[in-house]
């Protein structure tokens, strides 16, 4: 495999600790969150910055990388929100607050607004959804997901748009947005893979068949955090495990506080050999050594299938499966990140890894940063 990367941004160190890179579905483009001591935050698109002492209400990345749609900083001295694309005034909304800015296409921009009232039950003319400055309130909603898809309702249909700005085939429209206007079918039954409980270990059921004993499944920053080949239908995940030194020592340490439990309820006294262990162990210790090791012990494996990685990474920040369900993940070794598929390690290292994706017309491609310079890496 080749590794092939061309430098897309540079990161200035004076506009502050970087706190959020956004990307556009092929990461050709991305946008900077920053922010400093001074509680300053910052987007940064190109050689565009917007700053004000608070949060940014609403923005917005087109599918193609090449539009920033913002609510201007200068919104709140104006008294009504005004929309910025590139850092030009597109829209003056007339409204009190913007509440979510989206791009239904390269050319359609979407938001919901509404202007205060004392009366929470009043509904003003200009309450409501617009698209590219055209009330359309009557007509359209739409509604945003977590991992970037939209759910779009216009007049009697509904459709999705998908993370990468594909849409859907419509359907007919029934229901409320609490039910995506019936676009999913409510009544079709998925089996999805279960965590279960062996002892004190957790493994992955699925299809009657389960999988490898690990400490934990999945990764705490994502709760979807164990998927299904569409086309083998075997669960692909990460697992975690301890290493023997710290298992043995964990054991040790739980079977010890038993005894001084014991100790303590019978004499009304802890052991004097039990404050050490606090120490070492204890959740509120202000040196817990021994949590700290048994932290820095643990190793994530790749699963695909119930075949498990011969190797394990101090972290994972991402993985996915390509059309050719061959696994690829975004893995850790101390400082370092880099991506890995089925365990073999394509790219060189970098301080941070992002948006790692498959495109069908390229292959593997995310966003490497290096020092402050930031690299669209494509892997083939």
């Amino acid at each position: 495999m080749t590794s092939k990367e061309k430098l897309i941004a540079t990161l200035q160190p004076n506009l502050g600790y970087l706190k959020h890179v956004e990307t556009n579905p092929t990461n050709t483009a991305c946008v900077f969150l920053t922010e400093d001591v001074g509680n300053i935050e910052r987007y940064i698109f190109q050689d565009m910055v917007y700053e004000r002492d608070y949060y940014i209400p609403a923005f917005s990345l087109s599918f193609d990388g090449k539009k920033l749609a913002i609510i201007s900083p200068e919104s709140d001295r104006i008294g009504k929100a005004v929309i910025l694309i590139n850092g030009e005034v597109k829209y003056n909304t007339g409204l009190d607050t913007v509440y979510c800015l989206q791009w239904l296409s390269n050319d359609e921009l979407a938001w919901y607004g509404c202007n205060e009232s004392e009366d929470r039950n009043e509904r003003t003319k200009d309450h409501g959804y617009f698209i590219n400055g055209q009330d359309m309130t009557d007509r359209f909603e739409f509604e945003c997901f977590y991992g970037g898809s939209v759910m779009v309702k216009m007049d009697n249909f509904v459709y999705c748009i998908d993370k990468n700005g594909n849409q859907s085939q419509s359907k007919v429209a029934n229901g409320d947005r609490w039910n995506n206007w019936g676009f999913s079918d409510q009544t079709e039954k998925v089996e999805r893979p279960q965590t279960i409980q062996v002892g004190k270990k957790v493994a992955v059921n699925f299809n009657a068949t389960t999988g490898p004993l690990f400490d934990e499944v999945g990764l705490a920053k994502d709760l979807r955090t164990i998927f299904v080949d569409d086309k083998t239908l075997r669960p692909y995940y990460v697992g975690m495990r301890y290493s023997r030194t710290a298992t043995l020592l964990g054991k040790m340490a739980e079977k010890l506080f038993e005894k001084a439990e014991e100790i303590e309820d019978r004499k009304g006294k802890i052991p004097f050999w039990g404050w050490p262990l606090a120490y070492l162990f204890g959740p509120y210790s202000p040196l817990p050594l021994g949590s700290v090791f048994m932290e820095r012990s643990k190793r994530y494996y790749p699963v695909n299938g119930n075949q498990v990685w011969g190797k394990g990474y101090h972290y994972i920040d991402d993985y996915l499966l390509t059309p050719t369900s061959k696994m690829v993940v975004v893995a850790h070794e101390g400082k370092k990140a880099f991506v890995v598929i089925d365990e073999k390690k394509v790219s060189s290292d970098y301080d941070s890894v992002y948006h790692c994706v498959y495109l069908p017309d390229e292959g593997i491609c995310f966003i490497g940063r290096k020092d402050d310079n930031f690299f669209r890496v494509v892997v083939n």
